[in-house]
């Protein structure tokens, strides 16, 4: 696989390549390609996968196309001994994907018309990060400039006219200002959230080639 980034974003599509070549030592009749995404959040706890889609092109069938839902690819056909071909992949990630990690999964099936089969021991993994949207900007609305008029004769008297109202004391001591004397209490609390397994484990289920004839 290559032209895979290390990160998507959310809202945004990524266009890679995979390339499928026959090392056998035979003639292969069909060759199929297993393509696979898995993604959880950032704690890895919780799948959303449901934000990724696959589709797949190649140069005879141009028109994107969903991978099926065994996530097998039936576009290569038959492939000779030596010979290879390639597949272009897109990655559709939906503007509403949180920020995750996940992981790709690529590997290669084959069947004979004799009845021989065979498939990729491991398949190839690649890990990205999914880094969610970038929150849209708020817009305030400017405040309106008022339109009316001061009030003249309020009887405020400005700061530093040198007028003064006199403390009201009583035997020298501040007066009462009708407050309680209780005092409110206030309590607050603080809570840590520890993310444990951030390392998520990723199942995947290949179906044999042949398996459902």
């Amino acid at each position: 696989m290559t032209g895979f980034p290390d990160t998507v974003t959310a809202g945004t599509v990524t266009t890679f390549s995979v390339r499928v070549a026959n090392d056998t030592g035979k003639d292969l009749d069909t060759v199929l390609t297993y393509a696979g995404v898995h993604a959880t959040d950032k704690d890895g706890v919780k799948d959303i996968a449901k934000y990724l889609k696959l589709k797949w092109s190649t140069t005879a069938s141009p028109k994107w196309q969903n991978v099926d839902g065994d996530l097998y690819i039936d576009a290569i056909g038959a492939l000779k001994q030596g010979k290879q071909a390639d597949i272009k992949l897109r990655l559709d990630v939906d503007a509403k994907a949180p920020a995750g990690q996940g992981l790709t999964f690529i590997a290669g099936d084959y069947f004979n018309e004799d009845g021989s089969c065979g498939l990729t021991p491991d398949a190839a993994v690649d890990e990205f990060d999914i880094k969610a949207a970038a929150a849209k900007p708020v817009t305030k609305p400017s405040p309106k400039p008022s339109t009316t008029a001061p009030a003249t004769g309020s009887g405020v008297t400005p700061q530093g006219s040198g007028s003064s109202v006199p403390v009201n004391t009583t035997n020298g001591t501040l007066a009462a200002t009708g407050s309680s004397d209780a005092t409110a209490q206030l309590a607050l609390a603080a809570g840590a959230a520890v993310a444990l397994g951030a390392g998520a484990v990723f199942i995947t289920r290949r179906r044999r080639p042949g398996a459902d004839a």
